[in-house]
């Protein structure tokens, strides 16, 4: 009986314990997806960057898109990103 009893209190005790670990868990899982859409978003400027400082071409183009120029013959599309 006493063991029971004994028993029965440390499972007490611990249940918050394991839903303060639960909860720490969700939280570090959101951390995790945030460091991964910054890592992602800093290899994409990184290639940009990259590219806008060896290729003048690209450069080239850059320029032309955000002052809404284009070349004689060139046909611009623009595709927008998927708003959710």
């Amino acid at each position: 009986m006493i063991a029971i009893v004994v028993g029965v209190t440390v499972l007490f005790q611990a249940m918050p314990v394991t839903e303060e670990k639960a909860q720490q868990d969700e939280h570090i899982a959101k951390l995790q997806s945030a460091i991964d859409s910054a890592d992602m978003r800093n290899r994409r400027l990184t290639r940009e960057v990259d590219a806008l400082q060896r290729d003048p071409e690209y450069a080239g183009i850059i320029a032309r898109d955000r002052l809404n120029l284009m070349n004689e013959g060139e046909t611009i599309l623009r595709l927008e990103p998927h708003k959710k």
